[in-house]
């Protein structure tokens, strides 16, 4: 639940009472205000608690009816042990606002990579012989999934067989439920009722895992947002199916293991998967993102964080 109203004075007991060395806050600006988010960090380091910090997103919010800036509380920030980003990009803007010393670059894990039957999946969700393009991660605007739907409808002119898995939760707040229904009106005026498959359920991990690893590749056709990395695109590279995604600053941490579309537009994403699914070899980046998923995955990163 989004902490609007949240003083996070509960949590700060909770923190107090379970007598720990350090917390690890996840920080986005969407989860709590700054003011509370100061005074928790305030009080935890009166209580000699060492505050680590992990930024999922650094970039000024301005909206209409709410502006919300990291340089409010740049003290209390600095005092913080570490502040911990995701890309060079946040190291550059929490320099602008005077916090250097205490930010390190520290990447997003992964769940150990998926080692099933990737047949076997195919064949239980009955899309054994289809080339099945799949999406994932919550169920929002920003997202892109109407246009992959598009994208999807032009993409069968091209491969007739080209199945869209879509396994997008609903979030809970209107816009979620809203977009949902955007969707299967988009799926009904185009015909798609067959070629498509909309799961709106949170999945389980391992399960979520086997389903995309179904895929002959993963799409995350993301129009825009502020976030600095993807968890959802993180998740997608551990199935070991192939990644696709549109040129955004949020998967600049993953361009050596992903497929860059061309852009934005159903044309733009039809075009840049009908090239992919055109290629014949893609051994090369498979064993360079199954590389990379064993580098980033989260055993490994543990141990770089208790260090």
């Amino acid at each position: 639940i989004q902490g609007w109203d949240d003083s996070l004075e509960d949590l700060f007991k909770e923190v107090r009472d379970a007598n720990i060395d350090a917390a690890i806050i996840q920080f986005s600006f969407g989860f709590y205000r700054l003011a509370a988010l100061e005074w928790l960090i305030e009080r935890l380091h009166d209580h000699g608690i060492l505050v680590f910090i992990a930024l999922h997103s650094t970039i000024d919010v301005n909206k209409p009816d709410i502006a919300i800036r990291l340089s409010e509380i740049q003290p209390t920030l600095a005092r913080v042990s570490r502040l911990l980003v995701h890309s060079v990009h946040d190291l550059n803007h929490l320099k602008a606002i005077g916090l250097v010393d205490n930010v390190t670059l520290f990447p997003m894990g992964l769940p150990a990579p998926f080692n099933g039957d990737r047949a076997a999946k195919r064949r239980s969700l009955g899309l054994e012989n289809k080339t099945v393009i799949a999406s994932f991660g919550y169920l929002l605007p920003h997202k892109g999934l109407r246009e992959l739907i598009n994208a999807v409808a032009l993409l069968r002119r091209k491969v007739p067989g080209a199945h869209l898995l879509m396994l997008n939760a609903l979030y809970p707040v209107p816009d979620s439920d809203e977009e949902a229904r955007a969707c299967q009106e988009e799926i009904h005026a185009l015909g798609l009722e067959e070629s498509v498959t909309l799961v709106t359920d949170f999945v389980e991990e391992d399960d979520l895992l086997a389903r995309l690893a179904a895929a002959d590749v993963i799409v995350y056709p993301y129009q825009k947002t502020q976030e600095s990395a993807s968890a959802a695109v993180k998740l997608g590279l551990s199935s070991l199916a192939p990644v696709a995604v549109t040129p955004l600053p949020i998967f600049a941490d993953i361009a050596s293991v992903s497929h860059r579309l061309p852009g934005f537009t159903p044309a733009d994403i039809a075009e840049g998967l009908a090239e992919f699914l055109d290629r014949a070899d893609h051994t090369v980046l498979r064993e360079r993102q199954k590389a990379w998923v064993e580098a980033h995955a989260w055993p490994n990163l543990s141990a770089r964080l208790d260090g």
